[in-house]
């Protein structure tokens, strides 16, 4: 018999607390299953298994298959594998995550010397293609969403797709926590075998990527005009050296430091692909630095920035650059 086990722990106690226990039968394949949108600490989410402050025990053979929803949502709690799982993943659909959304220090923990496998085949989510893992980038004091695996545990991952493009296979915030427990560096974790062994059926484009670490614009210092949109091109980079040139995937903030005039401030920003583009305003020869990072992540940059003077049919009032039409001589190209 196919089974779930799902041990609750109430809110406020440890996981080593006295447990509420039932047991969930899934009988063959979970097919069709379109769950409502739920809400769960202030974010909606679609899902066909959500546990939170929980244990789960996934035990002998389960499948989840064509559901709408990520298919194992899991928040602050321990997924654990029990020896001789077969675990298959196939055809889901989710928003972050097809197969698997891993959040708050949630873990995936497996019997001592377990053979087991995971198979996680055409999942499709905006990231995270089959495995989404969410943590406190800026902490890295979290555990490692895979936890001292058994010898002969296996994911084999097929045909999933981010259709951002990014993370087709597992996407994470980052990969820190593990490279600190196997003592590994990003680029081995996937290959060493210390994490369990990983089966992709293609590594191009990389099947594994995280959240930006760095940002390179194509520029040493900006000379924008006042009220003017300047526009620069930015490349994040994730732990993998990937590039991402959609900077709407992960959005940055823009703020001024070490400003010399207090008339200089940011208008208006917003972006385009790998084009941002900023409106500052203040006067002629004022100077400050610009500092860019990601919300939510950890990549930022530094950059001097001084207002320069307006160009040609262009007169400064107040501010800002006006188009004066009496006052022509060429506009450049800037």
């Amino acid at each position: 018999m196919d089974a779930v086990q799902v041990t609750h722990y109430p809110s406020g106690e440890s996981q080593q607390a006295s447990p509420r226990t039932m047991v969930l039968h899934f009988i063959g394949n979970m097919a069709g299953i379109d769950n409502n949108q739920q809400e769960l600490r202030g974010k909606l989410f679609k899902a066909t298994l959500c546990v939170a402050d929980a244990f789960v025990e996934l035990i002998t053979k389960i499948s989840f298959v064509n559901n709408t929803g990520t298919a194992l949502y899991a928040v602050n709690s321990r997924v654990h594998i029990s020896h001789g799982a077969h675990i298959k993943f196939y055809n889901n659909t989710g928003n972050q995550g097809g197969a698997i959304f891993l959040a708050e220090d949630s873990v995936m923990t497996f019997s001592k010397h377990s053979s087991s496998s995971i198979n996680i085949s055409n999942n499709k989510a905006l990231i995270g293609g089959a495995i989404y893992i969410q943590s406190l980038i800026n902490i890295h004091e979290g555990t490692c969403f895979i936890f001292l695996p058994g010898d002969n545990v296996t994911f084999h991952f097929t045909n999933n797709i981010a259709t951002s493009g990014f993370g087709h296979g597992i996407f994470a915030f980052t990969l820190q926590d593990c490279v600190k427990l196997y003592k590994e560096n990003t680029w081995t974790l996937f290959t060493d075998n210390k994490m369990g062994k990983f089966e992709f059926s293609s590594w191009t484009p990389p099947p594994v990527a995280t959240a930006p670490v760095k940002l390179s614009i194509n520029e040493k210092e900006l000379v924008p005009y006042p009220g003017i949109p300047y526009n620069m091109t930015i490349t994040q980079m994730d732990e993998f050296d990937n590039n991402i040139t959609n900077l709407q995937l992960f959005p940055m903030l823009a703020t001024l430091r070490n400003v010399h005039n207090p008339s200089l401030k940011i208008d208006i920003t917003h972006s385009i692909a790998d084009n941002y583009i900023i409106v500052f305003k203040g006067t002629v020869g004022d100077t400050a630095t610009l500092l860019l990072q990601t919300t939510e992540y950890s990549a930022r940059k530094l950059i001097n920035i001084t207002l320069y003077h307006c160009p040609p049919g262009y007169t400064f009032q107040i501010d800002t650059c006006q188009c004066n039409s009496n006052y022509y001589y060429g506009i450049s190209g800037r």
